[in-house]
């Protein structure tokens, strides 16, 4: 502004001419844009600095996160799996998210976790699947520090079914197989995976079989609805024939009657010989586990057999009589 003024009184004063101080007006405008796309680089390069610098946090995190993949080999038949004191913090947070929790989970046996939200059940269950690192205490798999076991192989053992399941635009079999490609192409294990999940009928029903594309954006792909996908999800669990099965919320789309068969079919799973570790939040279904285990502010506030737990006064016997009063009974016997 300081310097249009002085133009101006330049041309007032008759000191300089007009070619002149269109000469002026025109260098001092090439300059002020010059200057502008200078600041703006360097708030770009400032920005771009500061994301590199994120990004090196990351990395640096990561590796120390890491779980190795020249760990130790876990070798031979599950026996059991062991949470010792294990604590989690979230990044930002003060308060943890999971704090000094123990349990152990045996073969063939249905440990099922119960709490209000934000307890800590699915961030516990992250822990055991190898998905988080604790930050506190450890999670043994046959003995072996999971933190220390080598990566692969510890999860080609588990099964992880949450709420958020994938619904991937591939085809029926492929929305299946693809919890083991290895093998993709075993037609028995497909066949007793869609057994399981009771989807014969659905399939039959699709255009082109189990090589029909589960998605309308292809031609030909057709969409299946909350429940069907979810009973998809139950298929893919099953296929991949892992010694434990995490499943958080598994019926959350699922009517009533298919949500009994399912965990039932739950329950024939640990029969067989797999463990089953369960997040839910309807009460009733703990009666297909061999120990509850109840959580409140990321901590272990009770831990038994579900008749057990029942008969003495304690957070879940509490929450299990409030949804038992939404059927009218004052007591819903498992």
């Amino acid at each position: 502004m300081a310097a249009y003024a002085i133009l101006a009184a330049l041309l007032a004063t008759q000191h300089m001419a007009m070619a002149g101080a269109a000469t002026a007006l025109l260098a001092m405008r090439i300059g002020t844009s010059g200057l502008q796309r200078l600041v703006m680089s360097i708030n770009q390069l400032y920005e771009q600095a500061l994301f590199f610098n994120d990004w090196r946090r990351a990395c640096n995190e990561a590796e120390l996160r890491a779980m190795t993949t020249e760990g130790k080999s876990i070798t031979g038949p599950f026996r059991a799996m062991e949470v010792r004191r294990v604590s989690y913090w979230y990044p930002g947070t003060k308060v943890p998210a999971v704090r000094d929790v123990s349990l152990s989970v045996r073969p063939g046996e249905v440990v099922a976790l119960v709490g209000e939200n934000g307890s800590g059940k699915s961030t516990l269950a992250k822990i055991m699947a190898g998905l988080y690192v604790a930050q506190a205490g450890s999670v043994y798999w046959n003995g072996i520090d999971i933190a220390r076991a080598n990566r692969h192989e510890m999860f080609q053992h588990i099964a992880l079914l949450t709420q958020d399941f994938k619904h991937y635009p591939f085809t029926a079999r492929s929305n299946i197989t693809i919890s083991d490609t290895r093998k993709s192409d075993d037609v028995n294990a497909l066949k007793d995976a869609v057994s399981y999940a009771d989807l014969e009928c659905l399939f039959n029903s699709l255009a082109h079989g189990w090589d029909t594309v589960l998605d309308r954006t292809f031609r030909g792909g057709q969409e299946l609805s909350g429940g069907q996908w979810q009973r998809i999800a139950l298929a893919r669990a099953h296929f991949r024939d892992a010694d434990l099965v995490i499943c958080d919320e598994p019926t959350s789309s699922l009517d009533p009657k298919s949500e009994i068969q399912a965990f039932e079919k739950l329950r024939a799973l640990a029969d067989s010989g797999k463990s089953v570790l369960l997040i839910t939040h309807r009460l009733a279904s703990a009666r297909h586990a061999e120990q509850v285990v109840v959580l409140a502010k990321g901590r272990v506030v009770d831990i038994g057999a579900p008749e057990e737990l029942l008969g003495r006064p304690g957070t879940f016997r509490d929450l299990y009589m409030m949804q038992a009063a939404e059927f009218g009974q004052a007591d819903l016997p498992l």
